[in-house]
């Protein structure tokens, strides 16, 4: 990732300048470069050299081909960028680019075009192959040499004996000739071989005891956090709280917090709040959120305090669950080049820091009404569930103040300064450490949030897409329906490998999806299909849902009947509002004509005008009933 750091060439306005100094976050001192003149500057306004390229091209949208590719590409020029980032200062480039084309059979000039293209971005998906001559999907090689050629590696290469990519494509090479066909370049014999999935070449070669040892998943080394976003550790848990639904106030159950922390300055990278179990989702999301700037968040929850970390961390810690160990999270720690860590047994080192931050929010939270507490011993006869009063979006907006103006502002014991002060001297530098400098945001957000959300599945349909009882349309459907029509159903699906295409949905709002446009290989926008309906979340989707099962149990699910039953409770949530507003408005009535009355029989019964005159200053003590607004 390239940060920005003092001394870094800019332009604003069409001058040249240089960065001076840091003033914030956002602004910087910068000075021209042809007259010395110092400027004020937000960084928002400042062009770089260096910039690099927004790659705007989802993981999704890339095969699995085009992806062990991708990574194939990076393995060779690895090295390299490991040159480049000053981590091997005593090899020389041209030498190891040299070596490196000998040894990989790719020319140097294709060398530097995959590095140049990778730094562009940052991201994998730059080392994508781009599609030539024949088409997208299309082979220029005749259907008889790819049958010759996989059928020979089938035969050749994966067996026991071990043969060597040498020495296969020179036999498949001799099987073309001998069948009058052309035979393919040696190179395009190495990348077919190294399409084939790691598991079956080793099997195949090697056998499956010695595959369970070769390639059993083993933890690395654990890597000592020097810097901000040098090592993030990522965990969850269930927290010691009842909330109660937005509807009737009736307790619900226990959330699941997932919590992302930045090991150098302890500051929280990221949060997900739900009521669902852990699983994908959430840790995408929860990760989505640390590496985006929370400029949106900030306002969302009118926090005092900024929340500047932002950025790639380089190092990922978490635990053995399987949620981590997803297909997503794998691809995505690929495209982004943050190296995934699982932590091993016996070695709490790895997650300390989140653990126990967690634990310090539970304590916190032991204070709230609707407290489980830690252990059952601590609760005698409080009872949890009748005592909860906070709903789910006000318990996020607690823990969010909590996390932002108090813990992120506190001395930490650890690390003997606020984490908010350890990562502002981590980023601009002290008398004690050099910054690494304020990191530049490549990419678009709206990538990251959609790189980190989990694939749902479905068919598309002339009415559009069907997703838990919701129908969803576009117009981008049509052409996809007309190529349907165009081929028939059957080859169509054929032609696909099957009639499924690719969603996603943030569960915050379920008003709209994104579809996966292969053509364009981007996420569209998908609305209801019936646009009056009203924005919900999953959870009041679920409440519903529920609440059509209670009320109708032999009756078949339909859209209009769980679009009925959320207006409903919707109904009953605002009428529990009015009610309770009331209600607090009549026991304040009460409670004035109450201490008015306790004024009146302490008062001595008045026989002249006298003495009433003397008990007026009493009577103007007495207290008027007044209406109120309670959202004053």
């Amino acid at each position: 990732m390239k940060n920005i750091v003092p001394g870094s060439s800019c332009s604003f306005e069409g001058k040249r300048a240089t960065i001076q100094k840091f003033i914030d976050f956002k602004k910087v001192i910068v000075q021209e470069d042809a007259t010395g003149e110092l400027h004020v500057r937000e960084i928002s306004e400042l062009d770089f050299d260096d910039k690099p390229i927004v790659n705007e091209q989802y993981i999704d949208s890339i095969s699995d081909e085009d992806w062990i590719e991708a990574n194939r590409r990076y393995s060779i020029i690895k090295p390299l960028i490991e040159v480049e980032r000053g981590m091997k200062l005593e090899i020389n480039k041209t030498v190891l680019v040299r070596n490196l084309s000998e040894e990989h059979h790719v020319g140097y000039v294709t060398i530097y075009r995959w590095l140049s293209a990778y730094n562009n971005t940052g991201l994998l998906s730059s080392l994508v192959p781009t599609k030539r001559d024949g088409g997208k999907d299309k082979s220029r090689l005749s259907e008889e040499v790819v049958l010759l050629m996989d059928s020979t590696i089938q035969t050749h290469y994966l067996n026991a004996q071990k043969r060597s990519k040498k020495n296969t494509a020179i036999e498949v090479i001799r099987c073309c000739k001998n069948a009058g066909l052309e035979a393919p370049h040696t190179n395009t014999i190495y990348n077919r071989i190294k399409l084939i999935d790691k598991k079956k070449v080793l099997t195949s070669r090697l056998g499956h005891l010695e595959v369970s040892q070769t390639i059993a998943p083993t933890p690395g080394e654990y890597t000592d956090a020097k810097n901000p976003l040098d090592v993030v550790q990522i965990d969850h848990t269930l927290l010691d709280i009842f909330v109660v639904s937005e509807e009737d106030r009736m307790p619900i159950c226990r959330p699941f917090i997932t919590l992302a922390i930045d090991v150098y300055s302890r500051m929280v990278a990221g949060l997900y709040i739900s009521l669902d179990p852990p699983g994908v989702l959430g840790t995408g999301i929860c990760l989505s959120n640390a590496i985006l700037p929370k400029e949106d968040i900030c306002a969302k929850y009118q926090l005092k305090s900024s929340w500047p970390l932002w950025g790639i961390m380089r190092n990922l810690h978490m635990d053995n669950a399987k949620e981590f160990r997803g297909k997503m999270l794998k691809r995505a720690g690929e495209e982004y080049g943050f190296t995934i860590n699982w932590r091993p047994k016996a070695k709490s080192r790895y997650g300390a820091h989140v653990e126990r931050l967690l634990g310090t929010l539970a304590r916190k939270i032991h204070s709230l009404p609707g407290t489980t507490f830690e252990l059952i011993k601590y609760r005698h006869n409080y009872d949890s569930e009748a005592k909860a009063t906070m709903t789910l979006g006000e318990l996020e907006k607690w823990l969010h103040i909590q996390i932002a103006d108090v813990y992120h502002n506190e001395k930490h014991s650890g690390i003997k300064m606020s984490p908010l002060n350890k990562y502002n001297e981590g980023i601009f530098g002290s008398d004690r450490k050099e910054g690494i400098g304020i990191p530049l945001m490549q990419f678009h957000p709206d990538k990251v949030k959609l790189d980190f959300l989990p694939m749902i599945e479905r068919t598309i349909q002339r009415t559009g897409v069907v997703i838990d009882h919701i129908r969803y349309f576009s117009d981008i459907f049509k052409t996809y329906l007309y190529e349907r029509a165009a081929v028939g159903s059957e080859q169509f699906a054929k032609n696909r490998g099957g009639t499924n295409f690719i969603f996603k949905r943030d569960p915050r709002d379920i008003s709209k999806i994104y579809f996966l446009d292969e053509k364009e290989a981007r996420y569209a926008e998908v609305p209801y299909a019936d646009m009056r309906r009203p924005p919900m979340s999953i959870w009041e989707h679920r409440a519903a849902l529920k609440r059509v099962q209670e009320f109708y149990p032999h009756s078949k699910i339909t859209e209009d009947i769980i679009f009925d039953a959320h207006n409903r409770l919707r109904e009953i949530e605002e009428n529990s509002k009015a009610s309770k507003k009331e209600a607090k408005r009549v026991e304040r009535k009460r409670k004035v004509a109450e201490f008015n009355d306790s004024l009146k029989k302490t008062q001595p019964e008045v026989s002249t005008d006298s003495e009433l005159l003397q008990l007026e200053p009493v009577k103007k003590k007495m207290i008027e009933p007044f209406d109120f607004d309670e959202e004053l």
